[in-house]
């Protein structure tokens, strides 16, 4: 099979089993940890380490994931990362995604300008035409993938706290209080709810939102360069994700006359 078909038959996988729960989870793991083992991949998507494997060798098979020879050399068992083609794929996919969010904050950047009628139809035109409908299916991925990722970090957490419980038990509670060190960690859920009847009062919370990313992004190259100057590591340095969702409970139409 030439390298061309072989990628193409990759992407065609790749496009399948971002609506898998666990194979979409095994990638999103190993998209976001480079390299992991059996054990460590099945603690991360939370399944027993047989059902792992099953899925590991099918995405193995389909090109999806690779045999990682580097870090298996170093470490101990065998350790798994994404194939290339698929990493520029998820890559590719999580950038469609932020340069949509781009696209639509700068085409409403003087939200106060419009009328609720420009509004309506610039927002009708987004979901309609054709283009638009071809990102339906993007959008339903990239909440999976989310969903995944919620998932991984979750995991992540509940193991650790599960082996540090494990060393409270042999060495005692008192005795690893006084000597632990804990890298910053933090799950969080913010929930809230507003009513709302225009266009103009959701792209106001869109323009809240919005603000608070740029000023994430700040604190982003801030925080950055300051563990550039302490020379800090890239393995003391942890991944704190950051997410926010919105939707609506109720979403109605009309056809007017």
């Amino acid at each position: 099979m030439s390298k061309n078909k072989e990628n193409k038959k990759t992407k065609n996988k790749y496009l399948t089993l971002v609506d898998d729960e666990i194979e979409f989870g095994i990638v999103t793991a190993l998209n976001w940890y480079e390299s992991l083992n059996l054990k460590k991949i099945a603690i991360m998507i939370n399944k027993p380490e047989s059902t792992t494997l099953r899925y590991i060798r099918k995405l193995k098979n389909d090109g999806i994931i690779a045999f990682d020879s580097k870090k298996s050399e170093d470490s101990w068992g065998k350790f798994y990362k994404l194939s290339s083609i698929t990493k520029k794929l998820y890559d590719d996919h999580m950038q469609a995604m932020a340069d949509r969010t781009d696209r639509i904050t700068d085409d409403l950047r003087d939200i106060e300008k419009y009328s609720e009628e420009e509004l309506n139809r610039y927002i009708a035109g987004e979901i309609l035409s054709a283009d638009k409908l071809e990102e339906i299916p993007l959008t339903r991925h990239y909440f999976n993938f989310v969903t995944n990722l919620q998932n991984v970090m979750i995991n992540e957490v509940i193991s650790k706290i599960d082996d540090i419980t494990d060393v409270i038990e042999k060495k005692g509670r008192e005795n690893v209080i006084d000597k632990i060190k804990i890298s910053p960690m933090d799950i969080s859920i913010y929930v809230n709810h507003i009513k709302l009847s225009k266009w103009k009062h959701l792209f106001k919370i869109n323009d809240i939102i919005f603000k608070f990313i740029r000023n994430i992004d700040e604190l982003k190259k801030e925080i950055e360069e300051e563990m550039n100057k302490e020379n800090v590591p890239e393995e003391k340095r942890s991944t704190q994700f950051l997410n926010i969702f919105t939707g609506n409970l109720d979403v109605s139409y009309e056809i007017q006359d």
